[in-house]
């Protein structure tokens, strides 16, 4: 791609970001402006709507986590019907004639 020769007027603030760049990544400060302009929408800033997307993904991805733990933890109190003990063995009741 062919350079073309323009100029811009730049503010003092402008400049002096310029000035304070990384001379070791950006030797000229044409390099950095070029960078700056050509990866714009790489380094761009979210929006607060891709935040709240983001946000709303996040919070189904609990809310279906935290449904599946607790799916498991019924079925898994569901199985653990344990024994009553008694005296280390299993305790069934009298039989009612008995009583």
């Amino acid at each position: 791609m062919a350079k073309v020769m323009k100029s811009f007027r730049l503010s003092e603030s402008a400049i002096a970001a310029l000035e304070n760049r990384d001379t070791q990544k950006y030797r000229s400060g044409q390099e950095y402006i070029e960078a700056l302009l050509l990866n714009h929408e790489e380094k761009s800033e979210p929006t607060i709507e891709t935040v709240l997307e983001e946000l709303k993904k996040l919070n189904e991805k609990i809310e279906k986590i935290l449904s599946e733990q607790l799916q498991e933890k019924s079925e898994s109190n569901e199985k653990k019907e344990i024994p009553k003990m008694y005296g280390g063995l299993p305790y069934t009741p009298p039989p009612s004639d008995i009583i």
